[in-house]
């Protein structure tokens, strides 16, 4: 088997979960990490035993012992490590929300195409077996036609002060809107969105506020008649996630 050398942007929080659950892949070595504060790289680097810190994001991109960038900067900064990466012939795996600008998700895209390289956004769930069961079970009807799907992604309120800087539909709620898009092959139509304020806290960012992390759901309809509720609570004592779909002839759940 050929090993795929990986270079990792950013060696915050994520950053790590990365560097363990490549641990665990076989085939894979980090070769080279880079974060613009390099105290988190140094150590991130020393943790894992990688010996190469690279000194700039352009300087890891144009290693050439480099096959591949794997983007876990902050959400809000996706853009530029994507495109120097895809511009140095490297392929991209970049952490879900892909990204919090829609033009910055269509440059990326476009860049991909130019450049002929992979780029894949970190939608991990549709490579889970449970998922993936759900998925061919109504891939092969064998719930007769879908009428609607609900699923629930609640975690911890101590959580809230890490991750508080994005909006939690693009968070946590985000792979289960995936998965019902996947589950339905259909484009949405229709939005209704509900938030329930709860914890006290607002957070701002690029002129948007939302109360943090408290309960979100959202009802929303694709272009064909299935009826489907993604929610999340950031307010509860333990974490937890289902996603159950009702059709004509059964219900199933996944959890």
């Amino acid at each position: 088997m050929n090993t795929v050398r990986i270079g990792l942007v950013g060696c915050g929080l994520f950053g790590e979960s990365h560097m363990r659950a490549y641990q665990a892949v076989p085939g894979v070595e980090v070769t080279a990490v880079y974060d613009p504060a390099e105290e988190k790289a140094k150590e991130i680097a020393q943790t894992f035993g990688i010996s190469r810190i690279s000194s700039s994001l352009e300087d890891l991109c144009q290693d050439p012992a480099v096959e591949a960038v794997d983007v876990v900067a902050p959400k809000e900064k996706h853009l530029e490590p994507v495109l120097t990466a895809l511009r140095a012939g490297k392929e991209v795996f970049v952490e879900k929300p892909f990204a919090t600008d829609l033009s910055h998700c269509d440059q990326m895209i476009e860049a991909a195409d130019a450049a002929g390289r992979i780029l894949m956004v970190g939608q991990i769930l549709r490579f889970e077996t449970k998922y993936v069961l759900l998925q061919q079970d109504i891939q092969a009807k064998r719930l007769g036609k879908i009428a609607s799907m609900h699923a629930r992604r609640n975690r911890l309120r101590s959580l809230l002060e890490r991750y508080d800087r994005t909006h939690p539909a693009m968070d946590s709620s985000i792979h289960d809107v995936d998965l019902m898009l996947w589950y339905t092959g259909e484009r949405v139509r229709r939005v209704r969105g509900f938030g329930r304020r709860a914890t006290g806290r607002t957070t701002t960012r690029s002129g948007e506020s939302w109360n943090s992390k408290a309960e979100r759901w959202a009802w929303w309809k694709p272009s064909g008649c299935c009826l489907t509720r993604p929610a999340s609570a950031w307010t509860t004592p333990c974490r937890s996630s289902a996603i159950a779909a009702w059709a004509t002839s059964a219900s199933i759940r996944a959890a």
